[in-house]
């Protein structure tokens, strides 16, 4: 009766939001190849990354609204790193998370990090923007300001991989957004 109609009901909205998720998303994908070319000034090679255009009017104020980034996404067995540009009086400043899918994965950064569950399946992180390190140009800054402290008032948001790794990657992303965990 009437149960198992609101059953099959939750199993149908269930299976259309999974069907929505494989048709309505972000996928970056390519090949990471660190050998360095003979005869070249480089020292070290194999990074891809991938950016949002700059946002509008100075971009996007997130102080006191929200504390953390929501993304809902299906990665393959690699470690990314997620960048948030603040506007900032110093315009190398970059924050970076990292999503691992190998825990034994450790970044020079310091930045506290997601392990990723599950190869292939989706999958909703949560990573607060107190987890985030400060850096500029790939590395650490000395001196570690809080992201909050900044405002967080976002003029862009990028994913990058450089782990170090030869071979094919795949990242898909299905949606991205700023929340407030109540933490203050």
């Amino acid at each position: 009766g009437f149960e198992n109609d609101k059953k099959k009901n939750e199993d149908a909205d269930s299976d259309k939001i999974e069907n929505q998720l494989d048709r309505s998303f972000l996928r970056w994908e390519g090949k990471i190849d660190t050998r360095v070319a003979k005869g070249s000034q480089a020292s070290r090679s194999g990074f891809c990354a991938i950016r949002s255009p700059d946002f509008i009017f100075n971009g996007i104020n997130l102080k006191d609204r929200y504390n953390a980034l929501e993304l809902t996404c299906r990665v393959d067995s690699r470690n990314y790193t997620i960048n948030l540009k603040p506007l900032s009086f110093i315009p190398d400043d970059l924050y970076q998370g990292q999503i691992n899918h190998d825990s034994s994965f450790s970044s020079e950064k310091n930045s506290s990090s997601l392990t990723f569950d599950h190869e292939d399946e989706w999958q909703t992180l949560v990573l607060p923007f107190d987890d985030f390190a400060l850096t500029a140009f790939g590395r650490l800054r000395a001196m570690q300001r809080p992201m909050r402290e900044d405002g967080v008032q976002l003029i862009n948001i990028g994913l990058m991989i450089a782990d170090g790794h030869d071979g094919d990657f795949r990242f898909d992303l299905a949606k991205i957004r700023a929340i407030n965990l109540g933490l203050h």
